[in-house]
């Protein structure tokens, strides 16, 4: 299957969000290094297509918190169960020192990212790059 019907930066919205319970388009906005008005936008599309819903505050009425649908929680937490196992079987193909090392690149590819702003990726681009 294909990630078509998301973009990257909704799917990294989602991956923010994921494990947070409720939090507000402001906090999500601040976490992701981007406008509040732009993670509005995507939150828009994110409910639309079922991913997101939005609610009041029950502490304070006048706001509104998203939080990742129960449905999309579910399919998450098999992706993530997943992955684990997949992850945890790699560790043991490629031995403990040469995990310790990828980790540290891809920390270092984490911290590249966070602090580069995403550049919006479009359809052709997000396709062509998972092309070989």
């Amino acid at each position: 299957g294909r990630c078509g019907e998301i973009a990257l930066a909704q799917f990294n919205l989602l991956m923010t969000m994921q494990g947070q319970g409720a939090i507000t388009c402001g906090q999500l906005a601040e976490r992701l290094g981007v406008s509040p008005p732009s993670v509005s936008v995507m939150a828009d599309r994110l409910v639309d297509k079922g991913f997101l819903v939005r609610e009041r505050s029950s502490q304070d009425r006048r706001k509104v918190l998203l939080r990742i649908s129960d449905q999309q929680s579910e399919r998450f937490r098999r992706i993530e169960e997943t992955l684990l196992a997949g992850f945890i079987q790699l560790v043991e193909a490629v031995g403990r020192d040469t995990a310790e090392k990828w980790v540290e690149v891809l920390r270092q590819v984490e911290q590249v990212l966070t602090t580069t702003p995403a550049a919006p990726v479009g359809r052709e681009g997000a396709d062509s790059e998972t092309t070989p």
